[in-house]
């Protein structure tokens, strides 16, 4: 079980690639991301919208994630070009095998992440491989084998919390002889998405499911509505990490023993309607024997 971390700071902003997508934010494109990918986002971005809360809720050890050192920052989105050059490594990794930033074949790290993404003025990257679940594999990053904050060996957890960083994309792989391989790419280019609500999954964790949800008003207020429907249920969400307009919102119930579909909505200041995903429903990935993922259905507008 290992992790390990880069990060670059360049100062030119080099456009390779396509930015946008054609997918609403959290509607997958070719199978991007998948719910692992999904939840090592939303956990991400509950820790930067609420670092010591995060801290307290999952990580138990106060000497780290301190206010001085790690404050808030806003949430990142998901980004297609961040998630395939994640995933490609990671299948490198598992495939090949692997463990490195560098690609297996020693063609560099950043070399391949331009080439899928390349208009950035800072990028970065973190891996980790052997952790079962998406929580694991973020809290041990973050705990970055009991590195103290900005000190050399807290480099995952800079990069997770780093205010350079705009989007982001996670990739995984299974197989190997580590049996998982996590990516995340990390990168300061302008969003293809302006949604407040950011990210949104689903946590599987000792017989109980929590749902998240990462809302950024961008100075406009806290949300007027905060829910998820799951089924035919519609259920509130209370804030948990961060602040009311820049947050993550939380709900925890038992864990089912089969597949139900959800998405998050929410309603801003000015009470226009957000979901999420905007063009289709998640499913609870993993709950008994549950499988599926998504499915699209018709386009929604706030």
């Amino acid at each position: 079980m290992r992790c390990c971390s880069v990060v670059l700071l360049a100062t030119l902003v080099v456009a390779l690639v396509p930015r946008a997508t054609s997918a609403g934010n959290g509607d997958p494109v070719d199978g991007h991301p998948n719910y692992r990918e999904r939840a090592i986002l939303a956990l991400t971005n509950a820790c930067r919208q609420g670092p010591q809360a995060y801290r307290d809720a999952y990580l138990h050890d106060a000497r780290i994630l301190t206010p001085k050192a790690y404050p808030a920052v806003p949430p990142l989105y998901w980004t297609l070009p961040l998630n395939r050059s994640a995933r490609a490594h990671s299948v490198d990794m598992a495939g090949t095998p692997c463990f490195q930033h560098d690609s297996c074949d020693g063609t560099d790290a950043f070399a391949r992440i331009r080439s899928y993404y390349g208009a950035a003025p800072s990028l970065g990257e973190n891996i980790a491989s052997g952790y079962t679940s998406p929580l694991e594999t973020v809290n041990r990053l973050l705990l970055d084998g009991g590195a103290a904050d900005h000190s050399r060996g807290d480099g995952h957890r800079r990069n997770i919390l780093s205010p350079k960083f705009r989007e982001m994309g996670s990739g995984c792989a299974f197989g190997g002889p580590n049996r998982t391989y996590d990516t995340q790419d990390f990168g300061g280019g302008a969003p293809d998405f302006s949604t407040p609500l950011v990210s949104g999954s689903h946590v599987l964790e000792g017989g109980k499911i929590t749902f998240l949800a990462s809302f950024d008003a961008h100075g406009a207020g806290a949300p007027r509505e905060a829910a998820l429907e799951l089924g035919g249920e519609t259920l509130a969400l209370k804030l948990a990490f961060g602040s009311r307009s820049n947050g993550t919102y939380r709900v925890t119930l038992p864990a089912a023993g089969a597949c139900r579909s959800y998405r998050f909505r929410f309603r801003d200041a000015a009470g226009r309607t957000w979901w999420y995903p905007e063009g289709g429903v998640l499913y609870t990935t993993g709950e008994g024997s549950c499988e599926r993922e998504y499915q699209p259905s018709g386009a929604r507008t706030p």
